[in-house]
């Protein structure tokens, strides 16, 4: 199923984690306008509350029930063609037991959003099986923090001018052709549904994982618990895809180096176990936190076929 988008077609912004600040709403809402030619809508706008200008925390500032109405409603309404995601930050976990509560809704519209979002879009995903476009919130584009060629083709692939994905890896271990679903996002935010009800399932799919500001022990530390899930599930992905960690946040700058131990760690340590897992690194470090970040579909088959990665318009 292709979704195609239209120019001025309705786009509804959602703060499903942390707010934005009144002026950084007008930017979106501009750049959404004037660049995008789409029609941006912010539902419930007049009952939400913004950031000041400079904020100490990214901690929402919405309660969950009104994060989660507003979510709901561009959910359910037919005429949007989108959700796009204003930012991540923190907090769109607080969502999931008031989507659990809703009958699952057959996507008409294309859902956007990576980082913290990847609570929700990894809900959608399992258990109304939607299909998500991991790309930048729009925050982001607005601010002008991602490169123009990876911008342009997130919107080639909105207006479905470029319906085929295609990215370099490189093989970590044993080079492995096959076929499955693309699951995961974030790592530090997949970690916390770790143990827990809204816990990714991975089996038979190829999980995906990235992350930035994480310094390199404690990505040891989540790499080795999903080994732990491996082993005592007795599921495992059909293969392992390494996005970016070299992004620094504002609240880090981790040091390359140790993520490279963590990576290699983790190869060591799938090894170790004998589990037979194909694991693989994107090439340009352009998939997850990254000013050069290029959209991934997530929800949809795609191939690895000698070291290149191949996903389709949802």
């Amino acid at each position: 199923m292709v979704l195609k988008v239209q120019e001025n077609n309705i786009v509804d912004i959602i703060f499903p984690a942390t707010s934005c600040s009144k002026s950084e709403v007008e930017n979106i809402k501009n750049y959404t306008k004037n660049e995008l030619n789409l029609t941006p809508r912010i539902l419930l706008e007049e009952k939400l509350i913004f950031n000041e200008e400079k904020i100490e925390n990214e901690f929402p500032k919405n309660s969950p029930k009104e994060r989660f109405n507003q979510l709901k409603l561009a959910l359910e309404n037919s005429d949007s063609k989108i959700i796009w995601c204003a930012r991540g930050g923190y907090g769109s976990g607080d969502l999931l037991p008031f989507l659990e509560e809703l009958k699952p809704i057959k996507q008409n519209k294309l859902f956007i959003g990576f980082s913290d979002i990847v609570s929700i879009s990894n809900f959608l995903q399992e258990k109304w099986h939607w299909q998500i476009i991991c790309a930048p919130v729009l925050l982001q584009l607005a601010r002008k923090e991602i490169a123009k060629e990876a911008e342009n083709e997130l919107k080639n692939l909105l207006f479905a001018e470029k319906e085929n994905l295609e990215y370099e890896l490189e093989n970590l271990n044993e080079n492995q052709n096959l076929e499955g679903e693309i699951i995961g996002g974030c790592l530090s935010v997949l970690a916390g549904h770790f143990g827990g009800k809204y816990q990714i399932n991975f089996a038979d799919k190829i999980l995906f994982l990235e992350d930035e500001g994480e310094d390199g022990e404690r990505l040891d530390r989540y790499f080795r618990q999903i080994i732990e899930l491996i082993l005592k599930t007795k599921t495992q992905p059909k293969a392992i895809l390494l996005g970016n960690f070299l992004q620094a946040n504002p609240h880090g700058t981790p040091k390359a180096k140790n993520i490279k131990i963590a990576l290699n760690n983790f190869v060591t340590r799938i090894a170790d176990t004998e589990l037979k897992i194909p694991i693989f690194k994107v090439k340009d470090d352009n998939l997850g936190h990254s000013n050069k970040m290029r959209p991934l579909i997530l929800g949809k088959k795609s191939n690895i076929i000698n070291y290149k990665l191949t996903t389709r318009h949802c």
